[in-house]
């Protein structure tokens, strides 16, 4: 199996911790995934990197920031506008992960009025 070299882990310390991050996700581990993806978003923007991957990191940050226990309305704002940044315009199943994005959006509204989801998700996904 061939390893694209944007998610070289061995030389690509935001690839390897975009990976931590997502596992975290994936495990319901929010505050963990979090600390993981906001650090790869630091490296991922100072440093050499394919705007899919700052584009999935993105994405991935915003349904980690929705999903944490402590989530303020502040914190749900950044969320969305993270998940609107993530343009998805290159890379291999762009049309698919826009739509995925997309779908997140329609789901995951922020209310004006409320400290709570204006729409519950059924069930996050990684």
């Amino acid at each position: 199996m061939r390893t694209s070299p944007r998610y070289s882990t061995s030389s690509n310390p935001a690839a390897a911790t975009l990976g931590l991050g997502r596992v975290a996700l994936a495990q319901a581990r929010h505050a963990d995934a979090v600390t993981h993806l906001q650090a790869a978003l630091r490296m991922g923007e100072s440093g050499p990197l394919a705007p899919a991957s700052l584009d999935e990191i993105r994405f991935a940050l915003a349904r980690a920031l929705w999903g944490a226990d402590a989530t303020t309305p502040q914190a749900r704002t950044q969320a969305r506008a993270l998940a609107e940044a993530a343009t998805f315009e290159h890379g291999e199943q762009a049309a698919q992960r826009r739509a995925r994005r997309d779908d997140w959006l329609a789901t995951h509204r922020v209310s004006p009025t409320s400290n709570t989801r204006a729409v519950a998700p059924p069930s996050e996904q990684p």
